[in-house]
């Protein structure tokens, strides 16, 4: 059978296991950050820097993992 450009794109577009079991355990580690950052502050100021003291570091950790998914 031939082989066809989908067949060979495939495999690149699939993340290995490593990377996916690495970003699973990533995902809880950043929500239990983000809640306890939320429980400590005392007012909405200071619960909004928190979230975005957070947010950031989690953007940049989905933009790592996509680049590193890419052969």
């Amino acid at each position: 059978a031939p082989v066809t450009n989908q067949e060979l794109v495939l495999p690149a577009v699939v993340p290995a296991p490593e990377q996916v079991l690495m970003a699973l355990s990533v995902i809880p580690l950043i929500t239990v950050m983000v809640l306890a950052l939320i429980m400590t502050a005392r007012n909405a100021q200071m619960k909004a820097a928190a979230i975005t003291t957070v947010a950031v570091p989690a953007q940049l950790a989905s933009i790592v993992q996509v680049l590193a998914s890419v052969p």
